[in-house]
């Protein structure tokens, strides 16, 4: 049995990575010593900007490495976090994002009807990176491989979305039909207009469990939940004219919120049959979630009327 095709798509791989991790040292760099620059001054957060090329291209090529390695054996499991059973979250999707640069990156979105998914804008375009085509993938604890995988091109970012600010932050993106099932479902939009400052809610998504941590066993999808803060609680951490109206910010106390990965992916509220979705996730502090800076979601009541015309 020829083992080239494998030693091939390897090799690619790992150059990827290489290339990746390359791009997002460098870019560390430059945070470390914004964050150094910062703390002396005292200065505010920028929250962090075109995400592919700074987390989620390095992301995806780490996940797309440990799997294949899990395919042949090689991978080892890792301590830190506990990944989350295959129907938690069963109106969770992961995105492979293909890129017009030929790189490969990674989101989550969530399910809204059986054609209709949300996620962010800055993962369709960051700024600086466009993507071509999303691969969708439900009911799967792997990104590569397992699930309902379905190809899409068709997505469209709010006409308010500001890839420099990362307001409005929204995005639909259509695809072909999906069959619900135990793994795969859709979840509700609120109905209320409530701040919930104050309520314990959910993040789900792709991402680290500490800043630079590496990708372990089941790395598709975790959790996390955290209270919501008052946005001028938020908007304290950060530059004017990054926390908005149409922002949602939860804590980041006791270190626990989103990190690298979890972009565009779901924050909920409730519990089973009457989890909500309130947010979709946005951006974080630039120099990475260990900040201690809040998580940044787009809010969905306030894109509920947008959102609803196009499901």
């Amino acid at each position: 049995m020829s083992i080239l095709p494998f030693t091939l798509v390897t090799m690619k791989s790992l150059v990827m990575l290489w290339l990746a991790l390359a791009a997002a040292a460098a870019r560390e760099a430059v945070a470390a010593e914004s964050a150094e620059a910062g703390a002396e001054t005292g200065a505010k957060d920028e929250p962090l900007l075109f995400y592919h090329s700074a987390l989620g291209i390095e992301q995806a090529a780490r996940i797309k490495q440990y799997e294949q390695e899990l395919e042949s054996g090689v991978a080892s499991r890792i301590v830190g976090g506990q990944p989350v059973t295959v129907n938690a979250h069963p109106y969770m999707g992961g995105i492979v994002a293909t890129l017009s640069n030929g790189f490969e990156s990674m989101c989550g979105c969530s399910l809204l009807s059986r054609t209709r998914a949300i996620t962010a804008a800055h993962c369709w375009w960051d700024g600086e990176s466009r993507a071509r085509q999303f691969t969708v993938v439900y009911g799967s604890n792997r990104l590569y491989s397992g699930g309902t995988r379905i190809k899409t091109n068709k997505v469209e970012v709010h006409p308010d979305y500001d890839f420099q600010n990362l307001n409005n932050d929204v995005a639909i993106i259509t695809h072909a039909q999906v069959t619900y099932s135990r793994t795969i479902n859709r979840i509700s939009l609120t109905r209320s207009n409530s701040n919930f400052v104050g309520q314990q809610a959910t993040a789900a998504g792709y991402g680290r469990i500490y800043h630079n941590a590496p990708v372990g066993p089941n790395p598709a999808e975790r959790e996390v939940t955290m209270p919501v803060i008052s946005n001028e609680a938020c908007a304290a951490y950060y530059i004017p004219g990054i926390v908005i109206s149409s922002t949602l910010c939860t804590s980041f106390a006791g270190g626990r919120g989103t990190c690298g990965g979890d972009s565009s992916g779901p924050l909920t509220v409730g519990t089973g049959n009457d989890r909500v979705l309130i947010g979709v996730t946005s951006f974080g502090p630039k120099n990475g979630c260990g900040d201690g800076a809040p998580s940044a979601f787009a809010r969905i009541s306030s894109f509920r009327s947008w959102i609803n015309q196009r499901i």
